[in-house]
């Protein structure tokens, strides 16, 4: 490929940046990314040898720099219903996304090792325990969304979030998880779908997938929780899943995942915020995340 023209940035954010270099082959993209969020050149990478045509095609990517150079994904599923409401869209979709989940369940080893966070069964509530043990909430959300309040009771809800870790670990196996997958972050082109932006991704059991994509959906479309077309959506994602275990076990799974999913997204901001200075901080996401956790897990 030759470059012809000058590069653009067309995301920018504290934790990574996107420029579009246009080539005499198409535009290419090229990612960067904070210290903190590292594992997403090799995480991607892997992920791209075992699923070509559904995750980020990547051109090339220089782990010690944190640069990702990829080819063009295709159209954004964001823009498709932008133009066009209606959830049709989506369906498919996440049959395909569950379909790259098997593909990587055999590598969860592997991915952690290549540095992707590890929310395995025991891993995710040592975490969280972790965290929760001094002021840490307190020095990265400071006192917004009143972490002082929250604290105790997050440090009550410990031992059940434990258990139902444990209970998710023995029915579904680990595998790569997006922890972020919304119509943003989906790319359409030549009729291939292809999921981008594996910056958040962590290993853990696959249905904590599921938090942000129908919140995500249901925001869109102004669906309630458990609407039937939520549900119709779930049952697609989880038919894949049917070859390895009951759908009566997957659905208790999913029940524990919608719960800890949230405690998964919380610990993932957290992360990503404590490696910011103070100023770039959004301390709205750390303390909004362990409040959905505690609203999901203090009804269970």
């Amino acid at each position: 490929m030759r470059v012809t023209g000058t590069p653009t940035v067309i995301h920018e954010r504290p934790w990574a940046r996107v420029a579009r270099i246009p080539t005499d082959d198409g535009a290419t993209f090229v990612k960067s990314t904070m210290p903190a969020l590292a594992h997403e050149m090799p995480v991607t990478a892997l992920l791209a040898r075992v699923a070509p045509r559904a995750v980020t095609p990547v051109i090339a990517h220089d782990d010690a720099q944190r640069l990702l150079l990829m080819e063009d994904a295709g159209e954004r599923l964001r823009s498709i219903i932008e133009r066009d409401r209606d959830l049709r869209h989506w369906r498919g979709l996440l049959r395909r996304y569950a379909e790259v989940q098997l593909a990587t369940t055999p590598r969860a080893a592997e991915l952690v090792a290549a540095g992707c966070p590890d929310m395995r069964a025991g891993a995710l509530t040592r975490a969280f325990e972790e965290v929760i043990a001094g002021d840490a909430l307190i020095s990265v959300a400071g006192e917004h969304g009143d972490m002082r309040e929250l604290l105790p009771r997050l440090r009550a809800i410990a031992p059940r979030a434990r258990e139902w870790d444990l209970a998710l670990g023995a029915i579904v196996p680990p595998t790569i998880q997006h922890d972020d997958l919304h119509d943003g972050q989906v790319f359409i082109r030549d009729g291939h779908v292809r999921f981008l932006d594996w910056g958040d991704a962590v290993v853990s059991p696959p249905f904590y997938s599921l938090v942000v994509i129908e919140r995500s959906i249901a925001y869109t479309f102004d669906l309630a929780p458990g609407s039937p077309e939520l549900l119709r959506l779930r049952a697609e994602y989880l038919e894949p899943f049917t070859a390895s275990a009951a759908r009566a076990r997957l659905e208790e799974a999913v029940a524990i995942a919608l719960v800890l999913g949230r405690l998964v997204r919380a610990l993932t901001w957290t992360r990503v915020m404590r490696a910011l200075p103070p100023e770039q901080r959004d301390a709205e996401a750390v303390a909004g995340w362990f409040g959905l956790f505690l609203e999901a897990a203090e009804t269970r």
